[in-house]
């Protein structure tokens, strides 16, 4: 399946609340121009790339515009004092990396059963992320914590 529905997905999420954002602090304008740029680049990316690749084309010009717009709105928001802090920036990306690596790995492994792949896609991913130091000690301890909390009644508990 194509990984493109699930990045429009949180691209959209992403760009509503960005919307809600300016909205309000009083700077719709800021959205209204967005929505005029994301419908043009959507057009002109559809013209091209619908005739050769089809629906997928059309997938890729919906993800690319969803791009657009939300660097456009992350732009804007930094500008009005709403940006992200320098170190999740930075985490984001490698949290990103670590996306596209996990998806290279599912596209190489697509013959095996699901929940396998699905076992081997979150080992991947978690690994990626703890070697890309997206993790610090205090994300591992609530982590410990949260599974801790899942034994079973009446077992033995605590650390």
């Amino acid at each position: 399946m194509d990984g493109s529905i699930y990045s429009i997905s949180v691209l959209i999420f992403i760009n509503s609340s960005f919307g809600y954002l300016f909205n309000s602090i009083n700077r719709q304008m800021i959205v209204a121009k967005q929505t005029m740029l994301a419908a043009g680049f959507n057009i002109i990316l559809n013209l091209f790339l619908i005739p050769q690749y089809s629906y997928i084309g059309a997938s890729s010009a919906t993800v690319a515009t969803q791009l657009l717009s939300f660097f456009f709105l992350l732009h804007f928001a930094s500008k009005e004092g709403y940006g992200l802090p320098k170190d999740m920036a930075f985490s984001f990306i490698k949290i990103s990396i670590a996306c596209l690596i996990m998806t290279h790995f599912i596209g190489v492994l697509d013959g095996l059963s699901i929940p396998l792949l699905i076992a081997i896609s979150a080992a991947i991913y978690f690994i990626l992320i703890f070697l890309f130091r997206v993790i610090d000690d205090v994300d591992i301890q609530m982590a410990k914590q949260l599974i801790g909390g899942f034994k079973a009644p009446g077992g033995e508990g605590g650390d």
